[in-house]
């Protein structure tokens, strides 16, 4: 499914330093997450099935900010590669189908 080269782009992509062993290693891992998220993709769901998802739920705390707001905004903004006006700047990506 992956090769090395593009498993050393995904490296480079999100600025993670991977030696070769490490790279071996992560080709496996993601080798591995790929074959299961494939067999995922083949499963037929019925209406019970989904009924049984949606009963779950988040059951360890509400959904609340957990911090005041802008409290780690600087320390995020010191990680980006580009920043205009306090937001990470990225390039424009366009998909054509």
């Amino acid at each position: 499914m992956l090769n090395i080269d593009e498993v050393k782009k995904l490296a480079k992509l999100t600025r993670i330093d991977v030696s070769d062993d490490e790279l071996r290693e992560l080709h496996g891992d993601l080798e591995h997450i790929l074959e299961y998220v494939s067999v995922l993709e083949r499963l037929s769901l019925t209406k019970k099935d989904l009924e049984i998802v949606e009963d779950n739920r988040n059951v360890m705390r509400e959904d609340i900010a957990p911090h005041e707001s802008d409290l780690y905004t600087d320390d995020l903004l010191k990680n980006a590669p580009k920043i205009t006006d306090r937001y990470i700047s990225v390039d424009k990506v366009i998909k054509n189908d």
